[in-house]
């Protein structure tokens, strides 16, 4: 059996608990990230000694969210490619954090319900956030953090 199999198969057994629970630690994780999150404006970035520098931008606030930009650049001779190019929502009164786009795609997966797609939709939802989740612990181990001193 493939492993992108066995892998679909394990997803299948989660659960929306398993999922928002997801998003609480990445919420924590965001949250050491970036501590002062919600009085951060427009761009940061965390320079760390021989590590790739990171870069993130707030998008939009509000009283009880905050969606942020997370990202590398990458220059190629003519151009800057951000990757992984990952757009997160903070919600700050319930304490979670979740992906909205990854990799400007295109793919918005912050959709309305649908009973037809739900299966599809939680099984990407698990995948890009416990992508991001495995991002965020390697950022933190790597010393990574965002103050208001690191503006860009």
């Amino acid at each position: 059996m493939s492993t992108d199999l066995v892998e679909l198969k394990d997803i299948r057994k989660k659960n929306l608990g398993d999922l928002v629970s997801l998003y609480e630690y990445n919420y924590i994780l965001i949250n050491k990230l970036a501590p002062d999150i919600q009085s951060q404006q427009g761009g940061r970035v965390s320079r760390v000694s021989q590590q790739l520098d990171l870069y993130m931008s707030v998008l939009n606030t509000s009283k009880y969210t905050t969606t942020i930009k997370l990202t590398y650049f990458f220059r190629e001779e003519y151009n800057i490619k951000h990757i992984p190019d990952i757009r997160i929502k903070i919600y700050h009164d319930a304490r979670l954090a979740e992906v909205l786009l990854l990799d400007d795609s295109g793919v918005n997966y912050d959709v309305p319900f649908n009973e037809k797609i739900f299966c599809s939709l939680f099984v990407k939802k698990w995948k890009i956030n416990s992508f991001l989740n495995k991002w965020l612990h390697y950022c933190l181990k790597q010393g990574h953090q965002f103050c208001i001193e690191n503006k860009i």
